[in-house]
């Protein structure tokens, strides 16, 4: 009976490259991938590597949403980008366990986010 346990409390390691993360963990990165809201969680959550990582995304993006609004023509089409950047991420931030990158902001953010304050 012990044996029988033991078999079904024995976990597998997970994959090589993946955050382990619970349900809150998840709910924090997704809703950091809002720019104020990442803003704030940013310097709230200094021990979560992986909020630090959406919320610095997500600022790097409403950043980004900012400098492509200021140009008349672009301005809604940056902005229509910018809700999708924001709505995708935090739907993989929830979804996976895996970091998900944009493609230049991601590396940006990443060594922004690995940053102690």
């Amino acid at each position: 009976m012990v044996e029988e346990i033991k078999k079904e409390t024995k976990q597998e390691a997970p994959k090589q490259g993946t955050v382990v993360s619970n349900n809150d963990s998840k709910i924090k990165a997704a809703v950091a991938c809002i720019p104020i809201v990442g803003l704030i969680l940013y310097f709230i959550e200094k021990d979560d590597q992986r909020v630090r990582f959406y919320a610095a995304q997500g600022i790097l993006v409403g950043i980004l949403g900012i400098v492509l609004g200021v140009i008349p023509f672009v301005n809604f089409i940056a902005w229509l980008a910018e809700l999708v950047l924001i709505i995708v991420t935090a739907l993989k931030a929830y979804q996976t366990d895996e970091n998900y990158k944009l493609p230049i902001l991601g590396d940006w953010a990443e060594k922004w986010a690995a940053k102690k304050m």
